[in-house]
This record gives structure tokens, C-alpha cells and sequence, in this order.
């Protein structure tokens, strides 16, 4: 689950002739369901994402613990992780945030102007 808080704007490429819209600004991914966050999947090995980390949208960020079933939850976008704002082994609430995303997208295919 992501929360946008985009700034749209227009770019023109010059060298193609082509303008496009793009999304940049800081997402949030939120968790999906009430539960235990762990940060890896084993308490020994290194966690899933770090500040400073690129994600995409199918990268696994965390797994939480509901019912002792590891949910795995997904970044849904492509950008960089600049916060974490949750400790390993905390309880999560459905739909607290987990992470802050730096992103930079492609809103829609580019135009030929």
C-alpha cells in the first residue's frame, strides 16, 4: 500500500522531440495488515532494504508477522528508501507507514510535440 505526495511537472526531451509528465516526490509504503514487522527474514541475516537502497515495485521491503504467517509486502514503486520508521520486531498496525520512498516516474508514455 503506498500514499503519494507528488509534485507533477512537464519535461521536454529535446534530443527526441517528446514531452512527458513525470511523478516526483516522497511515497509512503504503508503496512497491508496487524502484525509483527521484521526487517529480514531470519534474525541473523541482513534486512530486505536499508536507507540509501533502490527498490522497484516487486522488491520485497519487509515481511509481517500475523498470526504466524510471514507476509512479505512489496514496495509497489521504483525509487529510493529515505527513511525506515519502524524497528525490527515492532507491532504494526493495518495501514501504518513503514517507509519513506524517494520516486521519480513516468506518469503516461511520452507525446511528440
Amino acid at each position: 500500500m503506498v500514499d503519494d505526495d507528488f509534485v507533477n511537472f512537464d519535461n521536454y526531451d529535446e534530443e527526441n522531440g517528446t514531452m512527458y509528465s513525470m511523478k516526483k516526490g516522497i511515497v509512503t509504503i504503508k503496512s497491508l495488515l496487524h502484525g509483527i514487522f521484521y526487517a529480514s527474514i531470519k534474525p541473523d541475516e541482513k534486512p530486505f532494504v536499508k536507507i540509501g537502497d533502490m527498490v522497484s515495485e516487486d522488491d520485497i521491503v519487509c515481511v509481517v508477522d500475523c498470526m504466524k504467517m510471514m507476509n512479505e509486502i512489496p514496495a509497489d514503486v521504483n525509487g529510493t528508501i529515505v527513511e525506515v520508521l519502524v524497528k525490527n520486531g515492532d507491532e504494526v498496525a493495518q495501514g501504518q507507514p513503514l517507509f519513506k520512498v524517494n520516486i521519480t516516474r513516468l506518469l503516461d508514455e511520452p507525446w511528440t510535440c
